[in-house]
């Protein structure tokens, strides 16, 4: 049992905009929680629903909880608040639309404790989309190679999931405030994060991930996720492969690993994209397993890259026939 009095192990921070339709449930997961020497932060970031009553509700209930009200500066502003804000070594990420299951806070916190190289822990999620239970996972790499390697194309962490090292982030510069929403801020700062420790998912669905109409993702009409997705993913493989961050090899690559197609450059090539991909996997690597891991690793994306390959040269033909429709009916 946690000592009451004795300095939080673990700050948990939850923004909270709009959040009254499944606030209750995302409260009640961490209040519940079998780790419970915690305090938790929850930023009311200007809601104008009923959020900010609930959580005064719950608020004089439980002492652990430190609710803040501000006017609406946005999630990541809040969520920088909310590290400065936080007394304990390890942050916690919770959203207000998901679900933490018992002892997710527990088995991360224990999994720190035992592996200081560590910066970063996430963990598998069970999808739910509204209120249906779809059978679909987020089961990311939990190996810091495998989930470092991944990082070079996306996010292999559920942001709501993750447990990180205070110091780690701050280290890190906190969330870009340079990004301006939709925004991948999670990718960006734990990509950062993996270059100088080591990362990882615990092997076990602890957390419930909710897919919702309002997200930011599925809000994103104009495509900014997407184009923000892969320029960090370009400078993750420009870091990885020693090249210059505005190196084209490193766009085209990053754009086609997204589907991005129309952020491919003409002058995209598999066998450059084969020699980046190489030159990351022996930089990568420390050992002859780290190796043949990350060949594997590469010999996997390769073959998809053909795919999206021949995809990408269909999409260029429809788009000059378009053009050129579009100036025979000019002419």
């Amino acid at each position: 049992m946690d000592e009451p009095g004795k300095m939080p192990f673990v700050s948990v921070l939850m923004p909270v905009f709009n959040g009254e339709r499944y606030l209750r449930p995302a409260l009640d997961s961490i209040l519940t929680q079998t780790l419970t020497n915690f305090e938790f932060i929850v930023i009311n970031d200007g809601s104008r629903d009923n959020s900010a009553e609930i959580l005064e509700q719950y608020a004089t209930r439980d002492r652990r909880i430190r609710l803040i009200h501000q006017e609406n500066r946005g999630l990541i502003a809040s969520l920088n608040r909310g590290i400065e804000l936080a007394w304990s070594e390890y942050i916690a990420r919770m959203d207000a639309d998901d679900v933490s299951l018992p002892s997710r806070l527990e088995k991360q916190h224990k999994f720190l404790e035992e592996n200081p190289g560590h910066a970063l822990v996430g963990t598998w999620a069970h999808i739910q989309v509204e209120d249906s239970a779809p059978d679909r996972m987020h089961k990311h790499p939990t190996d810091s190679l495998a989930a470092k390697w991944a990082l070079l194309f996306n996010c292999p962490f559920v942001h709501s999931s993750v447990m990180v090292r205070r110091q780690a982030v701050v280290e890190a510069g906190g969330y870009d405030s340079g990004f301006q929403q939709p925004s991948p801020e999670d990718y960006d700062l734990w990509s950062k994060i993996a270059r100088v420790h080591e990362v990882a998912n615990l092997p076990e669905i602890l957390h419930i991930y909710r897919e919702v109409k309002s997200s930011i993702c599925r809000t994103d009409k104009q495509g900014e996720m997407i184009k923000h997705v892969v320029a960090v993913s370009a400078r993750n493989i420009a870091w990885a492969s020693g090249r210059d961050p505005d190196d084209g090899a490193c766009r085209n690559l990053a754009a086609a690993a997204n589907r991005a197609f129309h952020l491919i450059g003409r002058d995209f090539n598999l066998r450059q994209a084969d020699r980046v991909l190489r030159t990351v996997s022996n930089k990568l690597a420390t050992s002859q397993a780290d190796h043949a891991l990350l060949e594997s690793h590469r010999a996997e994306r390769m073959r998809g890259l053909r795919k999206v390959y021949l995809r990408w040269c269909a999409f260029r033909m429809i788009e000059t026939y378009k053009k050129l429709q579009k100036a025979i009916g000019r002419g």
